[in-house]
């Protein structure tokens, strides 16, 4: 008989409470009753952050004596924090009670559609039209079979985490004897067509309405035995499971003349199965095909939109519509390090529900290296696995980001040939790895004046067509974003500054995507912001009159105008962030100045934001961002540190 743990009952209960009742999470609106595992620690890492940031208690500890009676999570003693963190690690192993309903389990991500993404809304994913159960695996070592789980070429060991597989799978017995297997395996057989009958719709509704009613009786019993929850005797086995397992025993006695009597003990048996059986129950009742690699809102929470990113974004969105449609061809992203390539392609994947691959190409690389990779294991000794560029195309849905494609040699490049033609595959040794459905694949590379970078061969580039995209740094003025926009060349942007001098005043671009980043601004829409920006910064004073009228309106605006000095002087030295990061990022392109090792990027200028919302300097926010690089054992760091120093002396007289 196995040991039923007496605190599962009152844990499973704080966390089904948990689940069940919030409609919101910070100020983020909960469309349904139930929140998934993955909502509730988004929620929780949330409350945390903003507990934090307002100094709320968060590193109060929980007196002695203080706990819950008859649960396992002890708080006392702990922070609220560390609290906080043990409920978020009970999800990753809770089992949700299956009670009478399957599909609440089932919930989908909501997705808000993005204005860049109009007339392309098809883009949008709600999920694969196949979606496989993950199927038991079995590995015979002698007169033992080893148990895992498969699904599509993903497999999970029990026992291992999330850093060596695609997730975390909780430690049991999965070494069961030739014998115990023969029943055990009968056992979950039957289960797996349970599964496919519900599911598909070609069978007779009355055979899958069976289905469905056995199905949920032998797994809500088990589910309640495991949470402590059976109504007759304590040391009670799920029966219904046990009737199973003699029903296969007494099958395998029938259908094998050769069968031998062997010693069992049907409660162990029992015991066995129900772990391995609940355990390929929630992996396949939480399967999310491909789900868990969608970018979170936590890790792209400092990712704003500003105008020049939008454009990004809306290209982007054009160029994957007709990759799309055209099932055929390959998406292309080029620009300078730093423009936010690979940004635009993650967040291109949070926006649309999709999930994301990103793999790194280098010089060294071999044709094997695109599809596999090998690691070390104490156990089991070197293992093969998929990269990431196989296990994505392989994703249905997926963007897959093949990032640097240029840095690999030609004929390394020539593997990639095929998942732009129409039949989609990668090719290698042999074997066709076929694309999935409606996966989105985009190459990215730096321009080959960069030391690491080649060229791209003439066959990838005639896959790529008319979906290529050249992506800039953010226009520092309205006449460059202006240019950008409708594509003038250098001399006609020049006329067209002689005729409209407004086109050389600074652009409100970059930063409308993180102005909030400042504790002054928090409250305040993009578009007061832009007002704010015209009469600060471009001197546009007679706009000024209108803002203070909107402000009789808005007590926040109100505030801010104020406190018109910190006002003034936080929107010139903002302006004064962009010239700079504007300077860099020209003298790095063309490897000029002393400007020739690293860049100023997307993230680069988020860093030098935040510092500066600390220390109110200038010169100090980019120094201490870029001590953060000088860190690295790179020759010419130092000279490059020198030709900064220089230019922030220079522009911040």
């Amino acid at each position: 008989m196995r040991e039923k743990n007496p605190n599962a009952s009152a844990s499973s209960d704080v966390l089904e409470e948990v689940l069940a009742k919030p409609k919101k999470i910070g100020n983020s609106e909960v469309l349904s009753e139930l929140l998934n595992a993955g909502q509730i620690r988004e929620g929780l890492d949330k409350i945390i952050e903003e507990a934090k940031a307002n100094s709320q208690g968060i590193d109060w500890v929980i007196p002695a004596g203080f706990d819950v009676p008859g649960s396992d999570l002890k708080m006392a003693g702990k922070t609220i924090e560390q609290v906080l963190q043990e409920i978020k690690d009970l999800t990753y192993t809770y089992e949700p009670d299956l009670g009478e309903s399957i599909s609440a389990l089932e919930l989908e991500k909501s997705a808000v559609m993005p204005e860049w993404l109009k007339d392309h809304e098809a883009l949008m994913w709600s999920g694969a039209s196949d979606n496989p159960l993950w199927l038991p695996a079995v590995e015979q070592k002698k007169d033992e079979i080893i148990i895992s789980y498969r699904r599509r070429d993903s497999v999970l060991r029990p026992g291992k985490d999330a850093e060596s597989q695609e997730r975390k799978v909780e430690p049991l017995n999965n070494r069961l004897s030739l014998a115990e297997w023969k029943f055990i395996g009968k056992v979950l057989d039957n289960y797996l067509n349970m599964e496919e009958e519900m599911q598909n719709p070609e069978i007779d509704p009355q055979k899958r309405s069976e289905s469905k009613a056995k199905f949920l009786a032998i797994i809500s019993e088990e589910n309640k035995y495991r949470h402590g929850r059976l109504k007759n005797d304590k040391d009670a086995e799920p029966q219904l499971l046990k009737n199973e397992l003699q029903e296969a025993i007494d099958f395998v006695k029938k259908s094998n003349r050769t069968y031998k009597n062997e010693d069992y003990n049907l409660d162990d048996l029992t015991q066995k199965a129900a772990d391995l059986l609940s355990q390929l129950v929630v992996l396949n009742r939480t399967r999310g095909d491909g789900r868990e690699n969608i970018p979170t809102a936590k890790k792209l929470k400092d990712i704003r939109e500003f105008p020049s990113f939008f454009k990004t974004l809306k290209d982007l969105a054009n160029s994957f519509d007709k990759q799309a449609k055209e099932d055929k061809g390959i998406s292309y992203l080029i620009g300078e390090a730093g423009v936010g390539k690979n940004i635009a392609a993650e967040y291109f994947a949070y926006k649309t529900n999709r999930p994301y691959f990103w793999f790194p190409c280098g010089r060294g690389m071999e044709s094997m290296d695109l599809v596999h990779h090998y690691e070390f294991d104490s156990e089991e000794g070197t293992k093969r696995f998929m990269t990431d560029l196989a296990r994505g195309i392989q994703t249905p849905g997926a963007v897959v980001l093949v990032d640097e494609v240029n840095a690999l040699k030609m004929e390394v490049q020539a593997m990639l040939h095929g998942l732009g033609d129409s039949n989609r595959t990668l090719k290698y040794d042999g074997v066709n790895v076929p694309v999935a459905e409606n996966v989105l694949i985009l190459l990215a590379s730096n321009p080959s004046t960069y030391g690491s970078a080649g060229n791209i061969g003439e066959a990838l580039i005639n896959r790529i067509g008319e979906k290529g995209i050249v992506v800039n740094y953010p226009a520092l003025l309205k006449g460059e974003m202006e240019a950008e926009k409708n594509g003038w060349s250098q001399e006609l942007l020049e006329e067209k500054e002689k005729e409209d001098n407004s086109l050389r005043e600074y652009a409100c671009n970059e930063i409308l995507g993180f102005y909030d980043l400042l504790p002054e601004f928090k409250n305040i829409s993009q578009g007061k912001f832009a007002e704010l920006w015209e009469v600060y910064v471009n001197d546009h004073s007679e706009k000024n009159s209108v803002l203070q009228k909107e402000s009789e309106s808005e007590p926040a605006l109100k505030e801010l105008l104020d406190k018109k000095e910190l006002v003034e002087k936080s929107l010139k030295d903002l302006k004064s962030i962009l010239e700079i990061g504007d300077i860099w990022r020209k003298n790095y392109s063309q490897k000029d100045n002393g400007f020739n090792i690293v860049g100023f990027s997307l993230r680069d200028f988020i860093s030098v934001i935040k510092t500066y919302a600390d220390c109110r300097d200038v010169k100090k926010s980019f120094l201490q961002v870029y001590h953060y690089f000088a860190k690295n054992p790179i020759e010419g760091l130092d000279l490059q540190l020198v030709a900064i120093e220089e230019l922030l002396d220079k522009q911040l007289v």
